[in-house]
């Protein structure tokens, strides 16, 4: 009897990956996170982290932005906020934003007029954050 080895294959994906014309904003109040965050990305053009959501929003307005990952849970504007504020912006139609949460449960009592264009769970993992920012 001959048995065969049935072998998966996963993709990992690295920051590498990411086209290099992709500019991304990261927004985050977590000092810790957005270290993790900017060392992932170290060296990569077009990527900004703000822990303070107002600049973020600031420079989303006045600078090409592709994607946009903030946290939820933030003292002065929540994630919320934020993707409210890009999606009524005619100007940032074509901006996609994900919410980067340790509490998906968060994103379920919300049923708001826009919604995320994805979830990225924390703590962030650099092969599913790639993988979504490929398939955006």
């Amino acid at each position: 009897i001959e048995t065969k080895t049935l072998i998966s294959y996963t993709a990992l994906h690295t920051v590498k990956e990411i086209p290099t014309a992709l500019s991304i904003v990261f927004i985050d109040d977590s000092k810790i996170n957005l270290f993790f965050i900017q060392q992932l990305f170290k060296g990569r053009k077009l990527t900004e982290y703000f822990l303070d959501p107002q600049e973020a929003l600031e420079f989303i307005k006045s600078n090409p932005v592709d994607v946009v990952i903030t946290d939820l849970k933030m003292p002065k504007i929540s994630g919320w906020e934020i993707l409210s504020a890009i999606k009524t912006d005619s100007n940032l139609n074509d901006t996609k934003v994900f919410a980067a949460t340790a509490e998906p449960l968060l994103l379920e009592g919300n049923k708001g007029e826009f919604h995320f264009d994805g979830i990225i769970n924390k703590p962030i993992k650099e092969n599913e954050l790639v993988a979504i920012l490929l398939n955006q």
